[in-house]
């Protein structure tokens, strides 16, 4: 592969791993926010 094809796919992966992280972040803290509420309620 040419230097230029790496940076593309270098960037691709990024670009997916960013992705994924900044949707699973508020994802993951309303699942907690939900369990801790329910917990709450329960005790």
């Amino acid at each position: 592969m040419s230097k230029e094809g790496d940076s593309y796919l270098k960037t691709f992966t990024i670009l997916i791993v960013e992705l994924v992280r900044e949707f699973s972040r508020p994802l993951a803290l309303t699942v907690r926010l939900t369990v801790n509420i329910l917990v709450g309620h329960l005790m």
